[in-house]
């Protein structure tokens, strides 16, 4: 999740206060541990049901004392197919 956009200049992402997800589905979608970069979040998920959209929430303080919270949704389309949809504060994926 790119907080970069909410960051004054100069300020980063001290902690990642905590990463949930909306939805309960069987199996359950995983969340990995977030690591903070500058004023990137990220995280691996994993499992989830198809044709499932998941909301993420992402909390974090700032350098500057901030706290500050984004959102995004993924959609499991089937087996290691996801599309992600940016919300507040933006979410971004990488690999495959």
């Amino acid at each position: 999740m790119d907080f970069s956009a909410l960051l004054a200049r100069g300020e980063t992402i001290t902690a990642v206060n905590s990463v949930s997800v909306d939805l309960t589905t069987s199996p359950p979608i995983l969340i990995g541990t977030a690591v903070a970069s500058g004023g990137l979040v990220q995280f691996r998920v994993g499992g989830g049901l198809q044709d499932s959209r998941y909301k993420f929430t992402v909390f974090v303080t700032t350098s500057a004392g901030n706290t500050l919270d984004g959102e995004g949704y993924l959609q499991c389309r089937g087996p290691s197919s996801f599309t992600i949809t940016p919300g507040v504060g933006g979410m971004g994926v990488t690999g495959n």
